[in-house]
């Protein structure tokens, strides 16, 4: 997921990953989450809002309006603070 942390990286907000793994019905599901953080510069850093995306769908496939979305709002949020 390097182009999303790129992507993150170029609004310049702060990127982190957070690997995971769990069972469900006999099968080992592991993967990596991608996420930022814009801190409110006249905040305590007390508050937060969470905006997220699916990667992928249920079929396996890219979901492109709402990874799009997400990078849009992250702009969004970052130019206006």
């Amino acid at each position: 997921m390097q182009g999303l942390e790129d992507l993150f990286k170029v609004q310049g907000l702060k990127v982190a990953l957070q690997k995971y793994k769990y069972e469900v019905a006999g099968k080992t599901i592991a993967g990596e989450n991608v996420y930022a953080m814009l801190k409110a510069p006249r905040g305590d850093a007390t508050e937060a809002i969470v905006l997220m995306a699916a990667w992928k769908n249920m079929d396996n496939v890219l979901n492109q309006s709402g990874v799009a979305l997400v990078l849009t709002l992250a702009r969004y949020f970052n130019r206006r603070s």
